[in-house]
């Protein structure tokens, strides 16, 4: 069976974000990202500890509301699933991800880089503008109007290959696992989800 996601919680995804910013921030105490050598000051790494969470969660849930403007418009992420039901509780279902259709996720992934995207041409312009009144050289904004440009259609590609990389190794070891209580919806609904947290 193949479902759409029709909304994306805009709490549940800033919830995600956030769990993300802790797997990074964790990986910046130990040194990752930082200077080896500066890791022993914890001074150092107190910002990045701190500031990851908030980027994260702000980036789920601003893009969350980008995929759920978006998608009814452009097309929404759809995955293939195999379902069950629980013994003696009509209303919670365990859905498996067999498959992730590609070409939803490439749209998908876009909606999510639209402000990023919006942020880079928007901080390119105001360099350009900068330079053109000699604060800044012409040519530091140049970078960022073609990050902005291209950073939609590379997050775009990547979606693709990570739905790719899922599809195949999904086939072998199976999917992502997910429980969820139905509500009864509409005959036109009734293969469409909200995730939520």
């Amino acid at each position: 069976m193949v479902i759409s996601i029709r909304s994306i919680k805009a709490l549940s995804a800033c919830k995600v974000g956030i769990y993300l910013s802790i797997i990074l921030s964790g990986v910046a105490l130990f040194g990752a990202y930082v200077d080896p050598s500066e890791v022993r000051n914890f001074s150092n790494v107190l910002p990045v500890l701190l500031t990851f969470p908030i980027f994260f969660g702000l980036s789920g849930c601003i893009g969350a509301l980008c995929y759920n403007l978006c998608s009814t418009r452009f097309g929404r992420l759809e995955v293939k699933v195999n379902e069950t039901t629980n013994r003696g509780e009509d209303s919670m279902k365990n859905i498996e991800i067999t498959e992730v259709k590609i070409i939803s996720a490439f749209k998908s992934v876009i909606y999510f880089s639209i402000i990023p995207s919006f942020f880079y041409i928007l901080g390119g312009l105001v360099v350009l503008i900068g330079g053109i009144i000699g604060a800044f050289p012409i040519v530091a904004g140049i970078p960022l109007l073609f990050i902005g440009i291209f950073f939609s259609l590379i997050t775009g590609l990547i979606g693709m290959l990570v739905a790719f990389i899922y599809n195949t190794l999904s086939k072998f070891f199976g999917g992502l696992k997910v429980q969820i209580i139905s509500n009864e919806t509409s005959e036109d609904e009734k293969n469409q989800y909200v995730i939520n947290g």
